[in-house]
């Protein structure tokens, strides 16, 4: 009995470190873990497999359209290159479960680094980090956004470290892999203003390295025009009616856990009064969610990013509203408890991924074309017709077949976008369709356009789901 005890004395001093705390922290990050694990291939998801396949078979980065017979040999301003070429190593190397992993690593890891970066007592930092990780955690896919959160909360960390030298290094990379990286210099010029208006003087360690970054993020094949072609490809994909670059909504739940932040943050800020001591001594978190905060309300896509900077901001504003309190009654820790449920969760979590990734199950969305509906579509003659929804699948799935349009959307002409719309919404599609020579329609079994052309004698070839392939009659 005593051997016992000198046992469980010596397993409880090795975890001491495993406290009530950390345990309920580390079960949170399982959860986000696991969680990232089952995050499903996206449409986009497959034309960058296609694309990075080009990249890595040729040697050059593509920057011409070759996917679709309307826009055949348009220019493609092609910020993303870098993502599509490590996506496809990943899956060459591992296939669509090793894209997986890699992806909900950097998921994991950016939200660990919030955590890490968001002051204040333990209940509240739990609270309002896994506040927006429960709502935004359906939104994650496998796209080049997983890039900028990591990136996001890299910038975030370097700083709050004061890092600077280690910025534009940091945010070449991101330029090349994805146009997030704009978000990221908003932060940094944000943080770089402050720091100048604090000092008073421009030439400073923050200044010169937002400038380092801005030149940094020029080194794409897209060159400066990196910056000006933003704009414009915002307004076409709001005209398009991409949800999400559509203005956050009240109504929308994924958008709940941004409207409590918000909430909290005005009126913490009013309450901690920080203009009586001294604003400008606030952290580069407040400064980049105030600076980041207006470009949320002009795209729903950008919330997920300013999450990331926003919990930290949070923190620290009700970390001088409610500080730490010193002296209070000590928790009695059980470590060996605490190891023993981390220990339980963790596996049950990791059977669970293993399980999910085994058996493929739907949510993966890892072979969302059926079959049958490939091979009809590879046997049809003349030209394909499909929605932007669906092209990314296309190009990967039947890459001997050119598509109408796809999500990438930038080689498409705004006149082009606008003439798929009307034909989807009002099932005219006689003058589109024989502009294009389309012979073969692919379209959602219950949309308007398949009712119409099943009304004018088009005839079916196949159907599985909700995918429906139409030749003309």
């Amino acid at each position: 009995m005593s051997t016992l005890r000198a046992l469980d004395s010596t397993a409880d001093g090795r975890l001491a470190w495993l406290t009530f705390d950390r345990l309920a922290a580390a079960l949170l990050f399982v959860v986000v873990g696991a969680t990232a694990c089952l995050m499903p291939a996206h449409n986009d998801t497959w034309w960058l497999l296609k694309s990075g396949q080009t990249i890595v078979e040729t040697h050059v980065i593509p920057l011409r359209d070759t996917f679709s017979h309307t826009v055949n040999g348009q220019y493609w301003p092609n910020h993303e290159w870098l993502s599509q070429a490590l996506f496809y190593l990943l899956y060459r190397a591992g296939g669509l479960p090793l894209v997986t992993a890699v992806a909900a690593a950097f998921v994991t890891l950016a939200w660990f680094v919030v955590w890490q970066l968001t002051p204040g007592r333990f209940g509240i930092r739990l609270f309002i980090c896994a506040l927006p990780i429960a709502t935004f955690a359906t939104e994650w896919a496998l796209r080049p956004q997983v890039f900028t959160l990591a990136c996001m909360a890299a910038t975030l960390w370097l700083l709050t470290r004061r890092q600077y030298w280690r910025l534009p290094p940091l945010l070449l990379v991101w330029a090349n892999l994805h146009g997030g990286v704009t978000l990221g210099m908003i932060v940094i010029g944000a943080v770089a203003g402050i720091e100048a208006l604090k000092q008073r003087r421009v030439l400073i360690a923050p200044v010169v390295s937002a400038a380092a970054c801005v030149l940094a993020t020029c080194l794409t094949p897209l060159g400066v025009t990196l910056w000006t072609y933003v704009p414009p490809t915002l307004k076409r994909l709001r005209e398009a009616g991409v949800s999400e670059w559509q203005t956050p909504v009240l109504a929308d739940p994924a958008m709940f856990s941004f409207w409590c932040l918000l909430v909290v943050f005005v009126v913490a800020l009013v309450t901690v009064r920080p203009w009586r001591k001294t604003i400008l001594e606030q952290g580069p978190a407040f400064w980049g969610a105030i600076a980041l905060i207006p470009a949320s309300f002009s795209a729903a896509r950008n919330v997920p990013v300013l999450m990331e900077v926003l919990v930290p901001a949070v923190g620290g504003l009700l970390a001088a509203r409610f500080p730490v309190r010193v002296g209070a009654a000590e928790r009695r820790e059980r470590p060996l408890v605490n190891a023993a449920m981390l220990a339980t969760v963790g596996g049950f979590a990791a059977v669970a991924v293993a399980v999910a990734w085994t058996r493929e199950i739907p949510r993966l969305q890892w072979h969302p074309v059926p079959s049958d509906v490939i091979t009809a579509i590879e046997s049809c003659p003349g030209e394909i017709y499909n929605r932007y929804d669906e092209g990314g699948y296309l190009i990967w799935f039947t890459p001997d077949r050119k598509v109408f349009m796809d999500s990438r959307l930038d080689p498409y002409p705004a006149d082009l976008v606008r003439e798929h719309l009307r034909v989807e919404s009002t099932g005219d599609y006689d003058a589109l369709f024989r502009r294009y020579a389309i012979g073969c329609a692919v379209v959602p079994a219950d949309s308007v356009l398949a009712r119409r052309l099943k009304e004018t004698h088009w005839t079916g070839r196949a159907q599985r789901s909700n995918w429906l392939v139409l030749t003309r009659s």
